[in-house]
């Protein structure tokens, strides 16, 4: 009886490991696929952080993008730097 009773807390202990790890790893990934794709905190931070905005050059897309993109986010085409955010000098 000590012995089944036992096995069962194991199984379960175990399972609930198997759960919490498994959630863990989903919530993660999930994370990871949401802020790649533009969205979360980060994204948010560095929108407000930049009020400029520089509108892509082609006349199809004209999408607002960023004042430190490098590429429009809507078709991918590059982006004119306004001065100032392409090199730094080092000393």
């Amino acid at each position: 009886m000590h012995l089944a009773l036992a096995a069962i807390i194991f199984i379960m202990l175990i399972a609930f490991a198997v759960l919490f790890v498994g959630g863990w790893i989903v919530l993660t990934v999930g994370r990871v696929l949401f802020r790649g794709l533009g969205g979360g905190a980060r994204a948010t931070r560095s929108r407000s952080a930049t009020n400029s905005v520089v509108y892509c050059g082609r006349k199809d897309c004209n999408a607002d993008n960023p004042a430190r993109a490098r590429f429009c986010r809507r078709c991918g085409a590059p982006l004119q730097q306004s001065g100032g955010f392409g090199s730094r000098r080092v000393a």
